[in-house]
């Protein structure tokens, strides 16, 4: 699960948006009003606080979302018939039935440490009063929303195929 997750485009993207946020405050900090004061007076501890509470959230869903999808989507007859109609068409490469809910497992997984390790960051590193320091701690922020945001798409794709499953199966029993 660790591979596909390294492979995929979502994390280089997520490292994209750390690496575009923190040389873009550095290279500019010079044309921006002192954003270290802003930070440590008006972000660092929002930040802490917001993220600590994300993770916790991510943390304490995750199960829950990933057993219920997989009772609501993976175990329904009609997932499986459009799975093995999926394996038939794909002959190529080899399909697994649960793949979409590891890589949304590992979207919430990498979700929540990227969270709490950020929230860390912001107390730690956030203290040191360099301009260096708090463009890390903001790209930080960054990537690890890029993140969230990511899991949360993940979510969003196997709802709606949740749906369509149950609409499908509502059809069904009315024809």
């Amino acid at each position: 699960m660790m591979n596909t997750f390294k492979k995929s485009i979502q994390l280089r993207i997520a490292i994209e948006v750390f690496l575009i946020v923190f040389v873009t405050l550095i290279a500019f900090s010079k044309y921006f009003p002192p954003y270290v004061d802003f930070y440590e007076k008006k972000l660092q501890v929002p930040l802490f606080s917001g993220f600590l509470t994300l993770g916790s959230f991510l943390l304490s869903v995750k199960t829950f979302i990933v057993i219920k999808l997989k009772e609501g989507i993976y175990e329904s007859p009609l997932y499986k018939k459009r799975f093995d109609h999926a394996q038939s068409i794909n002959r190529g490469e080899k399909l697994h039935l649960y793949d979409p809910l590891k890589k949304l497992s590992g979207y919430l997984i990498y979700s929540v440490f990227a969270a709490l390790i950020t929230s860390i960051v912001q107390i730690v590193v956030g203290s040191f009063s360099f301009q260096i320091t708090v463009a890390f701690c903001l790209s930080l922020s960054a990537m690890t929303m890029t993140l969230v945001l990511f899991a949360w798409w993940e979510i969003k794709a196997n709802l709606e195929c949740w749906f369509d499953l149950l609409e499908k199966e509502e059809d069904d029993s009315n024809a």
